[in-house]
């Protein structure tokens, strides 16, 4: 993603390598994202900025796949059964 070895990404560089992994977003939608990993409001995402944003996002994903998959057990057992 670093292309110019700076090892910073800017919006570029960030926007390049967000969509070689498949995602798709505008540019509003991008610069959104990239505003949210860019903590110091520097312009550009370091390693440190990087990596925080990326764990956030991983807890943030776990926390939603846990929850469904309670969810999950209990509409199995018939615990949250409204009838």
């Amino acid at each position: 993603m670093d292309d110019d070895g700076s090892k910073s990404l800017s919006l570029d560089e960030f926007s390049k390598g967000i969509r070689e992994t498949g995602l798709e977003l505008g540019p509003a939608e991008m610069e959104k994202l990239f505003v949210a990993f860019d903590a110091d409001g520097s312009g550009s995402i370091n390693i440190d900025e990087f990596l925080i944003a990326v764990r956030v996002m991983q807890r943030e994903r776990q926390k939603i796949i846990n929850g469904e998959q309670f969810h999950s057990h209990f509409q199995a057992t018939n615990v949250c059964s409204t009838t």
